[in-house]
């Protein structure tokens, strides 16, 4: 099925397929818990890292998140956008 993330703090961007993504730069912690494997702790790192960093430059950059290794970076990173 379809799938519309919306989250206080940061909406999902959409593509031209209707498909929505995360947003890493500006979705809240809140939304970020909508990622699969991603509970609220992650994703208050998620949150403390754009915040201590400067915001994401690359989705890779997630994987200096505490927590999140190549398994889980794998099942998100076609979920999130810039």
């Amino acid at each position: 099925g379809e799938q519309i993330v919306i989250g206080s703090g940061g909406a999902p961007v959409s593509n031209s397929s209707n498909q929505s993504f995360i947003s890493l730069n500006q979705s809240a912690a809140g939304t970020l818990e909508d990622l699969p494997g991603v509970g609220p702790a992650l994703a208050g790192r998620i949150v403390d890292w754009r915040e201590a960093n400067g915001g994401f430059k690359s989705k890779e950059d997630l994987l200096n998140v505490a927590g999140i290794g190549d398994k889980l970076y794998s099942s998100i990173k076609d979920l999130v956008t810039l």
